[in-house]
């Protein structure tokens, strides 16, 4: 039977980049054999073909160039929960359409499930006695993005400083190699940090707040069960992206940087973020008492998300021109030297920017917005700074 349909079809037409495309069919494959068939039938036809996940991707990878579209996100079965004893570690086998959101919701209200074998059912018992709750450590993009459309984009996630590199966290994947596309995924679960805390402080330039991450980074390791889960900044420029937005806690003059920090209890957590705000004011930082510390909850929330918010902001302004971007990853310690290069390039250009970053990993990202007649200029900017950031 041909599940290929019509009805709707608009809805899935774009992403969150605002791309518009077209497509004439779409399907909403369960399992891996309707997938399989729908398969054939699109190399039957001969038809450009389009995977879709939760289309929550920001550079148009899900938007239909005509003919079929093959959306995931029915396929959305946690399968089993597995426990090794020889290595004391969970995972969980689930297809390519869960959502991060589902995942999270699973493992936080324990629900029931499929196991691999006895063993791992007697652990997941024990699991649901306990306290505390597992997590799948990498925070990659929203929560509504699903897994399957995650790996395909090759995201990295923002937690890769405490062993949250997306691609180290999935042990295996069933993939149709002919079509290349991802049917179901076995991930790392870990336990969830008892306590977090962010830190939102300004510093004058990417090599001051770089420098404030490791140092602490180095502090959290010499402690007891802490650590610096996450270290995202953001240049001065970006602010004003978010103009219309209230509390975004983005100073116009200066590198805002957001960190995560984790421990498993509260003293613990705290005496970290004394250290920090400490180091804050011994380093003669100019906005030191500026620093914002901020609680799980909903401005933890926002700020945690604010690197995909900007993102959102960009792609929904029309700057009479497609944005160009340039994501790129250098070695931490010249990762400063690539940030004044990028803005060496860009100053007098005229062309508006945003610019912002990974602490510690090199991930730098820089997106031009252009209008139609300095298009071709930032085309050569974006060329230029490709060629120099290859160290």
């Amino acid at each position: 039977m041909n599940m290929f349909h019509n009805t709707g079809i608009e809805s899935y037409l774009s992403d969150e980049s605002g791309i518009v495309g077209s497509a004439s069919w779409i399907a909403f494959p369960q399992s891996k054999a309707d997938l399989c068939k729908l398969l054939h039938i699109v190399r039957e036809a001969g038809e450009p073909l389009t995977i879709q996940g939760a289309r929550t991707g920001l550079r148009g990878q899900a938007v239909p160039q005509g003919g079929y579209i093959i959306n995931l996100t029915k396929m959305c079965a946690i399968e089993a929960f597995r426990f090794d004893s020889a290595t004391s570690s969970a995972s969980v086998k689930l297809q390519a359409g869960v959502t991060l959101e589902q995942l999270d919701d699973w493992l936080r209200i324990k629900a029931p499930t499929e196991f691999a074998d006895d063993e791992s059912k007697m652990h997941w018992e024990r699991y649901c006695s306990w306290d505390g709750t597992l997590y799948f450590v990498p925070n990659p993009s929203e929560k509504t993005a699903t897994l399957g459309g995650l790996i395909a984009e090759d995201a990295v996630g923002s937690y890769v400083l405490c062993g949250g590199d997306l691609a180290q966290n999935i042990l295996d994947k069933d993939v149709i190699l002919s079509e290349n596309v991802i049917v179901s995924l076995t991930l790392a679960l870990h336990p969830r940090p008892a306590q977090r805390y962010g830190l939102m402080s300004y510093h004058k330039d990417c090599a001051e707040a770089e420098a404030f991450v490791e140092t602490m980074r180095g502090y959290a390791f010499g402690m007891e069960s802490t650590q610096v889960l996450a270290a995202e900044w953001f240049d001065s420029v970006c602010r004003e992206i978010l103009a219309d937005t209230q509390n975004t806690h983005l100073l116009p003059d200066a590198v805002s940087l957001w960190t995560e920090f984790a421990a498993d209890s509260e003293d613990r957590l705290l005496t970290l973020l004394a250290h920090a705000l400490e180091l804050l004011e011994q380093a003669d930082i100019v906005f030191a008492d500026r620093a914002l510390v901020v609680a799980e909850g909903r401005d933890f929330n926002f700020l945690q998300n604010i690197r995909h918010t900007l993102t959102e902001r960009l792609n929904e302004k029309d700057y009479g021109a497609l944005p160009l971007l340039l994501d790129c990853a250098v070695l931490p310690n010249v990762s400063a030297k690539a940030v004044s290069t990028i803005k060496e390039h860009l100053e007098g250009a005229e062309i508006p920017y945003a610019l912002m970053g990974r602490a510690a990993t090199g991930h730098i990202t820089v997106r031009l917005l252009p209008n139609e007649a300095h298009h071709a200029a930032a085309n050569q900017i974006i060329e230029r700074l490709a060629d120099e950031l290859s160290y």
